[in-house]
């Protein structure tokens, strides 16, 4: 049970370390261009199926920039101590 508590405990560190590495990045664009330009991974444009009475649509997109990569790696590291 240990071991599936500390695997949705990383998954929280990545997604909030992600989200706010991404804000501080955005915010920081103005000074630092770099910081604001991301990488985005996933699914473009999302998959659709019409199955008549309903549809079914299939997306996902990951952009992470430079600050992001590095509040995934806080999270990791918080994460091993």
């Amino acid at each position: 049970m240990r071991r599936q508590s500390s695997l949705w405990v990383l998954l929280v560190l990545f997604i909030v370390g992600g989200l706010i590495g991404n804000l501080l990045g955005q915010l920081l664009s103005a000074y630092v261009p770099i910081l604001g330009q991301a990488v985005s991974i996933g699914i473009t444009p999302p998959a659709n199926a019409n199955f008549g009475i309903f549809t079914f649509t299939l997306g996902f997109t990951l952009a992470l920039n430079v600050l992001g990569m590095v509040g995934l790696l806080i999270g990791f590291m918080l994460w091993r101590r």
